[in-house]
């Protein structure tokens, strides 16, 4: 399921929607906000991936903190990153 966030009416609108039929998992666009993440992880208990103008590296590793299972990305150098560890 994709959920696309434009504002914090737009998450809660999504978090109850998603509440009602479960799917496997959530795809957040824009995948840069890491609030985002951590509350959808936290409500849902689904796994979350960050999609949508992620473009640098630093903006992987912030949405991987921020609990996301993976980051997609139209940027190929950010395609096979190995994880520091």
């Amino acid at each position: 399921q994709r959920l696309f966030l434009m504002d914090s009416e737009s998450l809660r609108s999504g978090v109850k929607l998603i509440s009602s039929a479960p799917p496997d998992l959530v795809e957040v666009l824009p995948g840069l906000v890491p609030k985002a993440i951590v509350r959808l992880k936290e409500e849902l208990r689904l796994p979350v991936i960050a999609g949508g103008m992620i473009t640098e590296r630093r903006e992987v590793e912030e949405a991987i903190r921020a609990g996301a299972l993976a980051v997609s990305t139209s940027v190929r150098e950010l395609w096979s990153m190995e994880e520091k560890g």
